[in-house]
C-alpha cells in the first residue's frame, strides 16, 4: 500500500476503536448536556452565556454563535483528555512493536494519528451542530433555519481550535515525560492559564470591539466585538465583561434581535492561518516520538537519557562474556505446604502498607520536595494563608490519586489480584484507604495549624476532603479503565470550586466558618463514590 493508503486506514481503525468505548459517548452525552443548558427556556432569568441583561432573540444566529463559543472553550480540555491515548494504547496493546517492525516512517503514523483525533473531536462539531438544531426547534421562538447562521461558527470558530488541540495530544504523546499523568496536569494548568490570559497577552481578550483575527486563537474576538457593540447599545454603562459561566439578574433578559455576525476574509484567513500552525504542529510531533524503540527508554525508566544519547552517538564496544558450561543445580526435594483457607486479620495492615508504596512507587524527588514545601508552607506560612496552602495541598497528591483503580489494569496484575482471598474486602479497601490516608498525610501542615490557631472545626472539613478526592478517584478509574476522567473532573472540580463556587466547594475556602450541610453531603457523597467502586471492580471480577 502507498503511504496515503495507510494514513488512511490507521485512522480510520483508530477511530473506529474509539468509538465503540463508553468514554466516547459519555462525552457525546456531556456535549448535548452542555448545549441544552446553555439555552435556557425563554422566560428564565438566568443566562449562561451572558454580556449583560439581555440576549438575542433564539435564531439560528444566535444559537450557531452561542455554540460556537461552546465549542472552542470546552473542546480544548475536554477533547483533549478525550484522545490523549492514541500512542498509548499502541504501547500497552503491544501493537506498536508490530508497527516498528513495518516500513511506516514516524511522520505517516504521527499524521495517521493526529487524522484520528481530528476525526474524532471532528464527531464532537457534528453533536453540536445537531444539538444546535433542536434546541432552535425546541425553543420555538424562531422556527426558520438558516443552515449557514446556525453552523458557521461552530465550524468556522471550532475547527481550527479542535485541529490544535489534536496536534497537541499528539505532542504531548510523542514526549516521554508528558505522556503520562504529568503531561495531562501541564496541559490542564497551561489551558487554565490560557482562559485567564496570564502571560498570554494580545492572544485573548475581552477589550470592546478588539478584533484580532490572525492573533485570536479561538476565534473570539470577531463575534464577541460583534456582541460587545450591542450591550452598549442596550446598556450604555456596559463594560464588556464577558460572563460564560452563567448570570442571574432577577428579571427576564431583554430580548434582541440578533441578525448574526458577518464573517469576513479576514476572519477566515486567521482561521486558516492556525489550522496551518496545527497541521505544522502535528508534523514536528515525529521528531521526538521514538517509534515503540525501547532502547530509547520510557516514561518510567530510571536510567539517565543522557548517557544512553550519548552511547547512541558514541557507542561503546562490546563485552562479550566467555563462554561457561551450564551447571545444574542438584536435586533437591521441595515441601509444599498447603495453602491456608484463612488469612490472619493482622496481614491486613502489610497490605495496607505495600499498597501505600506502590501509591508513592515512581514518584520523583522534585514530587516530594513539593509536597514538603507544601506542609511548611501551612504550618509556618503567613497569617491568613491557611485557605490557599489547603487548596493547593489538596491539588499535589492528583499523580498519585489518579492510580487508583487504574493499577491493576495498566500493568496486567489483575488476574493475581482478583484470583486472592477476598480481595474485594481485603486490597480493594487498602487501595482505598492508602489514597485516603496520603490525603490526610498532604493536609498535615494545615491541620496542625488550625490546632496551632485554634480553628479545629476545620479538621472535619479536611478529613471529609481526604475521603472524597480518593474516592472519587478510585470510582472513576474502576469504571473508566483510565485515569483521564479522573483528572480532568476532579481538577475542574477543584478549580472551580476554589474560585466561589460554593457547591463545588469541597474544601469550603470561601466561607467564614465551615457548612455543616456541607459536610454532610461530601461525606455522604465520597460513601456513594466508594460503594460505585466496589461495585464496578465486583463487575469486573465478575
Amino acid at each position: 500500500m502507498n503511504t496515503f493508503s495507510v494514513i488512511y486506514h490507521m485512522m480510520r481503525a483508530d477511530f473506529l476503536e474509539r468509538a465503540r468505548r463508553t468514554s466516547f459517548l459519555v462525552i457525546l452525552g456531556l456535549a448535548m448536556l452542555a448545549g441544552y443548558v446553555y439555552i435556557p427556556p425563554a422566560d428564565s432569568m438566568t443566562l449562561a452565556l451572558a454580556l449583560g441583561p439581555w440576549r438575542g432573540v433564539y435564531n439560528s444566529a444566535w444559537i450557531g454563535t452561542v455554540f460556537g463559543i461552546l465549542t472552542v472553550i470546552l473542546l480544548p480540555l475536554f477533547g483533549y483528555f478525550l484522545i490523549k491515548n492514541t500512542i498509548e494504547r499502541d504501547r500497552l496493546t503491544r501493537v506498536g512493536q508490530i508497527i516498528a517492525t513495518t516500513p511506516i516512517s514516524k511522520p505517516a503514523y504521527i499524521l495517521g494519528k493526529w487524522l484520528s483525533n481530528l476525526a474524532t473531536l471532528t464527531s464532537m462539531l457534528l453533536v453540536f451542530n445537531v444539538m444546535a438544531l433542536v434546541m432552535q426547534l425546541m425553543r420555538a421562538e424562531v422556527s426558520t433555519i438558516n443552515g449557514w447562521a446556525l453552523s458557521a461558527p461552530i465550524w468556522l470558530m471550532g475547527f481550527p481550535v479542535i485541529a490544535l488541540t489534536a496536534a497537541l495530544a499528539i505532542w504531548f504523546e510523542s514526549v516521554p515525560f508528558l505522556s503520562g499523568s504529568l503531561g495531562n496536569i501541564v496541559y490542564f494548568i497551561a489551558w487554565l492559564l490560557f482562559m485567564d490570559n496570564i502571560g498570554l497577552p494580545g492572544i485573548f481578550r475581552y477589550d470592546i470591539g478588539a478584533i484580532q483575527p490572525h492573533a485570536d486563537v479561538l476565534g473570539l474576538s470577531y463575534p464577541l466585538a460583534a456582541l460587545q457593540e450591542i450591550g452598549r447599545q442596550v446598556a450604555p454603562s456596559f463594560d464588556g465583561h464577558f460572563n460564560f459561566g452563567g448570570a442571574e439578574y432577577g428579571v427576564v433578559p431583554q430580548v434582541v434581535d440578533w441578525a448574526g455576525v458577518d464573517w469576513s476574509g479576514m476572519f477566515l484567513s486567521g482561521r486558516l492561518f492556525w489550522l496551518t500552525i496545527a497541521t505544522g504542529i502535528a508534523a514536528a510531533a515525529s521528531i521526538p516520538f521514538n517509534r515503540f524503540d525501547p532502547a530509547l527508554g520510557s516514561v518510567t525508566d530510571s536510567g539517565s537519557r543522557l548517557t544512553r544519547f550519548c552511547n547512541s552517538i558514541f557507542p561503546r564496544r562490546a563485552h562479550v562474556e566467555p563462554m561457561v558450561e551450564p551447571a545444574f543445580a542438584p536435586e533437591s526435594k521441595i515441601n509444599l505446604s498447603p495453602l491456608a483457607d484463612r488469612i490472619s486479620r493482622s496481614r491486613f495492615g502489610a497490605i495496607l502498607l505495600a499498597e501505600f508504596k506502590l501509591l508513592l512507587k515512581g514518584k520523583k524527588w522534585w514530587w516530594y520536595g513539593i509536597a514538603i514545601a507544601i506542609s511548611l508552607l501551612g504550618l509556618i506560612g503567613p497569617p491568613g494563608g491557611k485557605n490557599v496552602t489547603s487548596v493547593v495541598a489538596m491539588a499535589w497528591p492528583v499523580l498519585a490519586w489518579s492510580a487508583l483503580g487504574t493499577r491493576e489494569t495498566y500493568f496486567e496484575t489483575y488476574k493475581l489480584i482478583y484470583s486472592a482471598t477476598r480481595p474485594l474486602g481485603r486490597q480493594v479497601i487498602a487501595v482505598w484507604l492508602s489514597g485516603v490516608a496520603l490525603g490526610i498525610i498532604a493536609l498535615t501542615g494545615v491541620s496542625l495549624r488550625a490546632i496551632q490557631e485554634e480553628q479545629v472545626q476545620y479538621l472535619p472539613v479536611f478529613l471529609v476532603a481526604a475521603l472524597f478526592a480518593p474516592s472519587l478517584a478510585f470510582a472513576l478509574g474502576t469504571w473508566s479503565g483510565t485515569p483521564r476522567l479522573f483528572e480532568v473532573i476532579y481538577l475542574s472540580w477543584w478549580f472551580i470550586g476554589a474560585n466561589g463556587v460554593r457547591p463545588l466547594d469541597f474544601m469550603q475556602t470561601q466561607q467564614a466558618t465551615p457548612s455543616f450541610p456541607m459536610l454532610i453531603a461530601y461525606l455522604i457523597l465520597a460513601m456513594i463514590l466508594l460503594i460505585l467502586g466496589l461495585a464496578g471492580r465486583w463487575r469486573q471480577m465478575r
